[in-house]
């Protein structure tokens, strides 16, 4: 027996090494093939940069290419014109009587007055630039205000001489052309926002701005219908003092919502409209108006609150007021895995940003970057930087809902529970193309592909359960049951419906 011992155990040391040796050498090749994929992403950088500078340096050359020509066109004929013999003189122009008065010559002082309102016009105009401390370009984002720029919300043009409106497009105007300038900047935006969650999620969203009429809350609603595509999201109207999400929804201002819900006069599912614009998103209106809003966000119900909904949201986008107004934004920043600040283009003063940014940093805000409202692409186009490519949208035919007639390609259409069902279904695919299992792939018909309804009560009491200590005192658990709902809150359960 110890000899076959022995011998099991010296194969099983024979197979430990092998496996490790395999394992070892996969883990090689993994490197190896992530530091190819850097090197790679590395080389294509190269690429774009030296295309530019090739780009650059071929206008140069066609450019003194011309002024070669046009030197040695003059050469030319002044060699032309050396060979001929000249008369010594000749006549270049016959006399005659003047028709008017020589002097004052009221020709060349009109064209120097013009001559000098321009160049005034010119300097008032740099004067002016120079003096307007208004947020403009890219650069005034990252290099003045030291934040990063997560995106830019074009300005939209309606009518039929392209009249500009006065503020973000509203429902249902902004998603009418779903695959416009604008819905492809807001989906811009949300792709920098979550470009770092695979090193921390951002599960909670603030979104604030210096002073209202910035976009602020138009941008959280767009921003939610844009990431309502691929998960399940939820939209908190948390300025208590000017609400506006359930108008900009269309939904009944006068209904239960943040404020009942915090102060137990509703419950959750009283105060949160299910699948607003066409199902794409819930949310919880700010509801009716409170005298103690920074009180209510400050209180430890409303963050079990919000800890509850994280549970049953991939995303919280939290729409809060304004910093200068208030400090409603640093105290919901404290909750937030993420703060955006909006920035109103050509309009919101840089000190003006730059303190509001000030604050949010010194309070310990996770500050992800600032997103640009009402940006007039034509009109920055002048600026230069990244505006120009902004009509290369269009260009290429993302603008349009037609057909591909070139190609022959048609368009495809996944709803909001199709997506969802794709990013969740790990079944195993049928590709047996003989069993005729229809475009899906699948043995059978999912009937419930996405089940949006939640249970908050079972989850409560779930949760009451695992916080309160277990005790065998009847009389106890009867009094503490006969208070339980004006004692939750301060054993730190949370009833909410």
């Amino acid at each position: 027996i110890a000899s076959l011992n022995q011998t099991m155990q010296g194969h099983l040391d024979r197979v430990v090494a092998s496996i490790g040796k395999e394992y070892q050498l996969l883990r090689q090749r993994v490197a190896s093939i992530e530091s190819k994929l850097e090197a790679g992403k590395q080389d294509i950088q190269a690429l774009g940069s030296k295309k530019f500078e090739l780009d650059a340096l071929e206008r140069e050359v066609a450019t003194k290419q011309s002024i070669y020509d046009t030197f040695f066109n003059r050469m030319t004929e002044a060699s032309s014109a050396d060979g001929l013999e000249t008369a010594n003189a000749r006549i270049t122009d016959y006399a005659a009587l003047p028709g008017g008065p020589i002097k004052p010559k009221k020709q060349l002082i009109i064209g120097a007055a013009a001559l000098a309102s321009l160049l005034l016009s010119m300097i008032m105009a740099v004067l002016y630039e120079q003096m307007d401390e208004t947020v403009k370009t890219v650069s005034d984002v990252e290099d003045k205000l030291g934040v990063k720029l997560l995106g830019l919300l074009p300005l939209m043009k309606t009518g039929l001489l392209g009249t500009v409106k006065k503020s973000l497009p509203l429902n249902p105007l902004t998603f009418e052309d779903k695959q416009g300038t604008f819905f492809e900047a807001v989906n811009t935006a949300r792709t920098a926002i979550c470009l770092d969650d695979a090193a921390s999620f951002r599960k909670i969203i603030v979104l604030t701005s210096s002073v209202p009429g910035e976009g602020k809350s138009t941008t959280s609603v767009n921003l939610a219908y844009s990431m309502s595509k691929l998960e399940k999201v939820l939209v908190v109207d948390c300025d208590m003092r000017r609400p506006t999400l359930a108008k900009v929804c269309e939904l009944p201002v006068d209904h239960h919502g943040l404020s009942s819900l915090i102060s137990g006069v509703a419950t959750a599912r009283q105060c949160i409209h299910r699948g607003v614009l066409d199902g794409a998103f819930d949310l919880l209106p700010a509801g009716p108006v409170s005298e103690q809003p920074l009180e209510l966000l400050s209180s430890k119900r409303f963050e079990k609150i919000l800890e509850s909904l994280s549970k049953h949201y991939d995303r919280i986008i939290i729409d809060s007021a304004p910093m200068q107004a208030v400090s409603d934004a640093l105290v919901l920043s404290r909750y937030a895995d993420a703060v955006l600040y909006m920035v109103k283009s050509q309009d919101t003063r840089l000190d003006v940003a730059r303190r509001g940014i000030h604050r949010l940093k010194e309070s310990g805000a996770k500050l992800a970057g600032v997103i640009v409202t009402l940006v007039d692409i034509e009109k920055m186009a002048a600026y230069g930087g990244d505006y120009f490519y902004q009509g290369y949208y269009d260009y290429y035919g993302y603008n349009t809902n037609e057909m591909d007639e070139d190609h022959g390609r048609g368009k495809l259409s996944l709803t909001q529970a199709e997506i969802l069902r794709l990013r969740s279904d790990d079944r195993e695919v049928d590709l047996d193309l003989d069993y005729g299992y229809g475009p899906s792939g699948y043995k059978q018909a999912d009937p419930h592909p996405f089940e949006s309804e939640f249970d908050f009560t079972t989850r409560i009491e779930q949760d009451d359960r695992t916080r309160r200590p277990a005790s065998r005192n009847s009389n106890r658990n009867s009094n503490r049951n006969g208070s339980r709902q004006r004692g939750r809150s301060e054993k730190g359960g949370l009833d909410i419906l």
